[in-house]
Parts: structure tokens; sequence; C-alpha cells
């Protein structure tokens, strides 16, 4: 008996509305294109050009970084055609043509990019040096250092690795 009841008052309940059932979609799909809204009226991103330390056929414009004086080499017709770039180095020209001391936003953050990529390259070189380096020296040394060349051993730690000395002289790491 009770669940006639049941039974019976959902029967008399006035039915939803379509819209009512469709409203959390509704409110769904707004929120999305209210999120994509900025993206829509915004000029699409440009990615920044490649660029590479050494020249070549296709790295054929040669460039140095502002803070540490990187060399690097950059695709001519890619750099001149990226807008953003080129409008930073325009804005940095002074009215007699010379170039002002600072570059615009965008080429500063492409540079800092090149240097952090560099800093990086470094640092894992350096990682890779010692780590043969001290593989070296557990190889001279063998298993138990029985009739190891213990002058040799030294040597082999007393070895500069290039790109630990550059990251040195660069003051970000200490020796």
């Amino acid at each position: 008996m009770h669940r006639q009841r049941a039974g019976a008052n959902a029967a008399n309940a006035p039915p939803r509305s379509m819209w009512m059932q469709l409203l959390p979609l509704i409110v769904f799909f707004g929120l999305s294109l209210m999120s994509s809204l900025p993206n829509l009226f915004s000029a699409p991103h440009v990615p920044d050009p490649q660029f590479s330390f050494s020249p070549s056929n296709k790295y054929n414009a040669e460039r140095r970084t502002g803070e540490m004086g990187l060399k690097y080499h950059v695709n001519e017709r890619e750099f001149s055609n990226h807008a953003a770039i080129q409008a930073d180095i325009l804005a940095s020209k002074s009215v007699t043509g010379s170039k002002s001391s600072r570059p615009g936003a965008t080429l500063t953050r492409f540079e800092r990019g090149i240097e952090n990529y560099y800093k990086q390259d470094l640092y894992a070189r350096c990682q890779r040096g010692v780590d043969a380096r001290e593989r070296k020296k557990e190889a001279e040394i063998g298993m138990f250092g029985i009739g190891t060349d213990w002058e040799k051993v030294k040597k082999i730690g007393a070895e500069k690795v290039e790109a630990c000395e550059r990251l040195k002289e660069l003051g970000i790491i200490r020796g």
C-alpha cells in the first residue's frame, strides 16, 4: 500500500520541462565558452625562432645575447619574419639608427631562454663528465684496490671537466 502511494505521487508530479533537464548541460557549455573567450580575441601564439650555437646553412645569421654575450645563430628569414622580435629590434633603434642598450621584452625573453638552455646544457655535460671521471677512477682502483696505482687515481681525480670549469667561470657552481 505504501508503494502504491509513492507511485501515485510520482504520477501526479508535474513533468520537468525539457529546459530544466538540459540546464546542467547548458551551464557547462556556457562556462566552457566563457573560459575560451579570451583566446578567441587574442592574437595566436607565434613560436620563437629556432637557434643553434654553431653556424650552418639553415642558421646563417650570427647574434649575441644581451646579458651573457653568448654567440648564437638563427635563420635570417625566420628571425626577420617574427613580428614581435622585429618590433622589439625596431623599437630599440634610436632616431639616428644606432642600437639602444635595452632590447624589447620579447627579444629579451627569447635570449634569456637561449642562455638558460646553454646553462642547462653545460650543467648536463658537467654531470656526465664528473660521472665519467668517477667511473674511470673506479675502474683504475678495481674491486678491492689491490695493486692500484694511487698516483694515477689522483691524476684522474684532478682532471678538469671543461663544462664544469665554464660553469665556475659563470659563477653557477663553486669550485
